[in-house]
C-alpha cells in the first residue's frame, strides 16, 4: 500500500509541470528556457514547464528583453537579470536552472574557469562566484579565460595571465584572441600569426588577418588573392584560398560564402556538401541547414540530402518550426521537412519570443500561433511589431494589440511612436519606449502605459 501511494506521488509530481505550463497566463521563450506567469508574476521554468527558480518578476522587468544571456565562453552557463533600470543586477546560472553566481554585477556575466570578468572604474578584473575579487581591476583590456589563460592589455600592449592573475605570455603584441584548440591569434604591426600556450610562434605575424579556430580549423585572409582559405594548427593552408567569407565548423561543416557571394557548405577537406547557390544560409543545431533563395529554397541534413521539397521561394527557421513560403502560400514544417501546418496565407513573418507571427492574406493582416491556430483573422492594413505586442493599423486610425491579439489601445488615434519620453509628474520619473506610447489624435496627446493599460493625457516635459 505505501509502495502505491509512493507511485501515484510521483504521478501527480511528474504530471504538476506540465499543469502549470498550461495554465500560464502569458509566456516568453528565451535560449530553451521559459518565462510563465502566473497568479501575476513571472518565474523561469524549463522547456517542459518544470520550475527551475522561484524568483518572481514582476511585468515591468519583463519588458526589458533579454532577461537571459548566453555565456559567450561557457555555452552551459546563461547570465540573469535580476530587476530592471538603475536596480538591475546579473547572475549565473545553468541550463538546468542550478544557480551558480548570486545576482550581484552590473552587467551580463561571462563566468569561465570559475572567474568572472568585471569592469571597475575604467579597468578589468576577475572575481569568483561568490563575487570577492580574485584578479584586481587593473587592465585597460581583458577577455574571459579560455583553456585556463586570459588575454589582457597593460599600457597599450596585450598579452595572457593565469587564473591567479599571474603572467603566461609576456609580449608586445598590438591584440590577442582568447585560445581555442591550443593555439591563440595574436597581432603585431597589424599583422596576425599563431602562438602556442607558451607564447611561441606557430605562424609569424604575416598573415592579414586569422579568425578563431574551430575543430582545430581556423579561417585566414590570403591579401595576396584577397581570398579566404582555412589553417590548420600548424598554420599551414589545408583548405586553400578561395572564398570571399569563411565560417566556422562545427559537427565537421562550415557555411561559406563562394567567389560569386553565394553560400554554401563544406566538410573539412573543403568539398561542398551542399552547393553555393543561396542568398541566405541558416544552421539549426548541428545537423540541419536551410538554404534560401528565389525557387531554390529547402532543408538539408548532415551531409546535404534534402529533406525537403528544393523549390521553395524563401525559407526561414523561427522559434522551433520553420516558414517556407512557395507560390504565395505558406508553410510550417518541423526540423524533418515535414509540413505541420498548411496556410492559405501569402505570407507568415518570424514568430516572436510569445510564439506569435503576423500572417498576411490579401492585402490584410492578422496573427497566428506556432500551431496555424489564428489568434487574429487578417483584417488589419498593417501590424508592426512593439514591446506590448503590435501597432495595428485599420482605415488610418492606430492602436495596440497584445501578443494574443486583445486590444490593448483601441484603434481610435491618428498617430502612435514609441520613441517617445516624456517626464509625467505623476511618476516623478522618465517614462522610456519599453513602457510608454506617444498618442495623438487631431490635437490631444496622450501617453499611454501599458503597465497600468489607459491612456493618460500627456503633461508637458519638466
Amino acid at each position: 500500500m505505501k509502495r502505491l501511494a509512493a507511485l501515484l506521488l510521483m504521478v501527480c509530481l511528474l504530471a504538476l509541470p506540465a499543469l502549470a505550463e498550461s495554465e500560464f497566463e502569458d509566456r516568453i521563450e528565451c535560449h530553451g528556457f521559459l518565462f510563465g506567469k502566473r497568479d501575476g508574476g513571472w518565474r523561469l521554468y524549463n522547456s517542459d514547464g518544470a520550475l527551475l527558480l522561484d524568483h518572481v518578476w514582476t511585468d515591468k522587468e519583463m519588458l526589458s528583453l533579454p532577461l537571459l544571456h548566453l555565456n559567450d565562453a561557457e555555452p552551459d552557463l546563461y547570465s540573469l537579470r535580476y530587476g530592471d533600470g538603475a536596480d538591475e543586477v546579473y547572475g549565473v546560472i545553468r541550463a538546468d536552472g542550478q544557480l551558480v553566481m548570486e545576482p550581484q554585477l552590473a552587467e551580463p556575466v561571462n563566468l569561465r574557469d570559475g572567474l568572472a570578468l568585471v569592469e571597475l572604474d575604467e579597468r578589468y578584473g576577475y572575481v569568483d562566484a561568490s563575487g570577492k575579487w580574485v584578479i584586481p581591476a587593473h587592465f585597460e583590456y581583458a577577455n574571459a579565460f579560455h583553456e585556463g589563460l586570459a588575454a589582457v592589455a597593460v599600457d597599450g600592449k596585450c598579452g595572457y595571465i593565469d587564473t591567479q592573475g599571474y603572467w603566461v605570455i609576456v609580449d608586445d603584441f598590438d591584440r590577442a584572441y582568447n585560445f581555442h584548440c591550443g593555439r591563440a591569434v595574436v597581432v603585431q604591426n597589424e599583422l596576425y600569426g599563431l602562438i602556442d600556450r607558451n607564447g611561441n610562434w606557430i605562424l609569424p605575424a604575416q598573415m592579414s588577418f586569422i579568425d578563431s579556430f574551430s575543430e582545430n580549423l581556423a579561417g585566414a585572409h590570403d591579401h595576396t588573392t584577397d581570398r579566404w582559405g582555412y589553417l590548420d594548427l600548424n598554420g599551414a593552408w589545408v583548405i586553400s584560398p578561395q572564398f570571399s567569407w569563411p565560417g566556422d565548423f562545427v559537427n565537421g561543416r562550415a557555411t561559406v560564402s563562394s567567389s560569386n557571394n553565394r553560400l554554401g557548405r563544406i566538410d573539412t577537406h573543403g568539398n561542398y556538401v551542399i552547393s553555393p547557390k543561396y542568398e541566405n544560409m541558416w544552421e539549426l543545431g548541428e545537423d540541419r541547414t536551410i538554404g534560401a533563395a528565389p525557387g531554390c529554397s529547402g532543408l538539408f541534413d548532415l551531409d546535404g540530402n534534402p529533406l525537403s521539397d528544393q523549390d521553395y521561394d524563401n525559407m526561414f527557421p523561427s522559434s522551433g518550426v520553420i516558414v517556407a513560403i512557395r507560390n504565395n502560400r505558406a508553410s510550417l514544417l518541423d526540423r524533418d521537412g515535414n509540413t505541420v501546418f498548411q496556410s492559405e496565407y501569402a505570407d507568415i513573418s518570424a514568430f516572436d519570443n510569445r510564439g506569435t507571427a503576423v500572417c498576411q492574406l490579401g492585402d490584410q493582416y492578422g496573427l497566428i500561433d506556432r500551431s496555424g491556430n489564428e489568434l487574429v483573422a487578417p483584417q488589419y492594413d498593417s501590424l508592426s511589431s512593439c514591446p506590448a505586442g503590435y501597432i495595428a493599423v485599420q482605415n488610418g486610425r492606430y492602436g495596440i494589440l497584445s501578443h494574443t491579439g486583445k486590444v490593448l489601445v483601441p484603434l481610435e488615434y491618428t498617430e502612435i511612436h514609441t520613441s517617445w519620453e516624456c517626464d509625467i509628474s505623476k511618476y516623478r520619473t522618465w517614462i522610456y519606449t519599453d513602457e510608454a506610447y506617444h498618442l495623438k489624435t487631431g490635437d490631444a496627446e496622450f501617453y499611454f502605459d501599458i503597465l497600468n493599460g489607459e491612456p493618460v493625457p500627456a503633461l508637458p516635459s519638466a
